[in-house]
């Protein structure tokens, strides 16, 4: 009888065991879900591009967009997001709430695409003393405003800030509401199609502003294979635009809604390096250097309280595991 038993509960044992396997090895096949993008006015078009030309796939990436960043950033910080794709002085902010978030991926490097637009009769920063500046409340915008005013000479209360959506500041300048806008991309474009004119840009303050693929921490562990997916279809879509420009633009400008030429001309103002430019410079203290600077300002803005930690920040991996 004792034997009996005694086999009995070996095999039960052997069962359970050969269960306990196979749920294992069925969890270990499961397909992550796809990363979910929070993006914005600029890149949607490239990753439409990355799409239609089969290198990024449905499975590995929603794309989420938004019409402001201030979205994108909530959103990522919601949790309802795994990744965004912002600028760096953002990813500061993002890391200063709480320093769960990893710079994986540079862009592009803002060469004159961040603007700040005015009527006719304002040729410099300082004519615009005593006039009404649109921004959208958002750190991009807060912080151009603020080193463009402070590079001239001026302080915040030298204007009159007007704080409102990034896709309004078109209807309120045909209002004659505000003189002058912060902006970028097809916002940028509208305003220069209804007379205004570029008075400052991130030319004149170089190294400063960064695109950069913002991800939690989280992501890089649980959902890294998809992860690795999009950087390496953001290395291979901008390789395409570059060998192909005549087939690429008008294909992401009719994403973007706007005339291929005019997507030439926003996109002349950004350098986007290369895998190899972007691994060197997130293992660089080059980027550590301009955060840096970033943060000072920041502090003296009163954008963040603080300086932003900046030992965990940067993660060149997954773009050495990206495949351009």
């Amino acid at each position: 009888m004792k034997t009996r038993r005694a086999s009995a509960f070996i095999i039960l044992a052997l069962f359970v065991a050969m269960a306990f396997l196979c749920v294992s090895r069925r969890d270990l096949l499961v397909t992550p879900k796809p990363i979910v993008l929070c993006t914005t006015i600029l890149w949607p078009g490239a990753l439409y591009l990355a799409r239609d030309l089969g290198y990024l796939p449905q499975d590995a990436v929603t794309i989420a967009e938004f019409t402001s960043t201030y979205d994108a950033i909530r959103t990522l910080r919601s949790g309802a997001a795994d990744a965004a794709m912002l600028t760096l002085d953002e990813a500061l902010v993002l890391n200063s709430y709480r320093p769960d978030y990893r710079v994986v991926l540079i862009e592009d490097f803002s060469d004159g695409g961040d603007v700040i637009v005015a009527r006719p009769e304002f040729k410099s920063i300082r004519d615009l003393r005593g006039c009404r500046i649109a921004f959208d409340g958002g750190t991009l915008g807060t912080y151009m405003l603020e080193r463009a005013l402070s590079l001239a000479g001026l302080k915040g209360s030298d204007i009159i800030p007007v704080q409102i959506p990034l896709n309004q500041h078109a209807e309120a300048w045909k209002q004659g509401r505000i003189d002058a806008s912060v902006t970028y991309g097809s916002h940028y474009a509208e305003l220069v199609a209804a007379g205004g004119g570029a008075i400052f840009s991130t030319r004149d303050m170089p190294n400063e502003i960064l695109g950069v693929l913002v991800v939690h921490k989280s992501a890089t562990e649980s959902n890294r294979r998809h992860l690795v997916t999009l950087v390496s279809s953001w290395f291979r879509v901008q390789d395409y635009v570059r060998k192909h420009p005549d087939d690429a633009y008008p294909r992401m400008a009719r994403h973007q809604r706007i005339p291929p030429q005019v997507l030439r001309e926003i996109m002349s103002g950004f350098s986007i390096p290369d895998r190899d430019v972007c691994i060197e410079f997130l293992a660089s203290d080059k980027i550590r250097t301009i955060a840096k600077r970033l943060n000072d300002i920041m502090v003296n803005a009163k954008l963040i309280s603080s300086p932003v930690p900046l030992d965990t920040i940067f993660d060149a991996s997954i773009a050495k595991e990206a495949t351009p």
